[in-house]
């Protein structure tokens, strides 16, 4: 399409050179120079086109609803509750079993007599031992008269 638009206005172009040549030079560029003055300058045309690439943006703000669900989740819980009755029951078997008890008994016993019998003189007397022992004890006799009543106990 562009180039049929080139050929068209080039071709219009060349006409108009044409027609204009058969009109008299003195038409249009003579004012000043008479007739024979300067030659009118010849022009040609061609066309190039510059592309530019120019993005304008208009941002334009524009409400668009759509759905997202929100899970709404109603549960509902079932529990069983059991009952449970625990019996416990015992049976006692005695079993004897021996351990020592200590415990501290004080009596109080009758006393004893333990009775010795000793027999001296307390006259410096000389005295001669016998061979004889009678019951563990010596037995002394003196050879004078004792100063001592004996004792009637024994």
């Amino acid at each position: 399409m562009l180039k049929s638009l080139t050929a068209l206005s080039a071709a219009l172009i060349v006409a108009g050179t044409l027609i204009g040549s058969a009109s008299p030079a003195s038409a249009r560029h003579n004012r000043h120079h008479g007739c024979c003055g300067p030659l009118p300058p010849s022009y040609t045309y061609k066309t190039k086109h510059v592309y530019k690439h120019v993005t304008r943006h208009h941002d334009v703000w524009r409400t668009r609803y759509f759905k997202r669900i929100k899970p709404i989740i109603h549960v509902t819980r079932i529990q069983p509750v059991i009952h449970v009755r625990k019996v416990t029951r015992v049976h006692t078997r005695l079993v004897g079993v021996v351990y020592p008890v200590h415990r501290h008994v004080t009596q109080v016993l009758p006393a004893r007599k333990y009775v010795t019998n000793s027999r001296f003189r307390t006259r410096h007397v000389a005295l001669r031992m016998s061979g004889s022992i009678a019951n563990g004890n010596r037995m002394m006799k003196a050879t004078t008269r004792s100063a001592v009543a004996p004792n009637p106990r024994k």
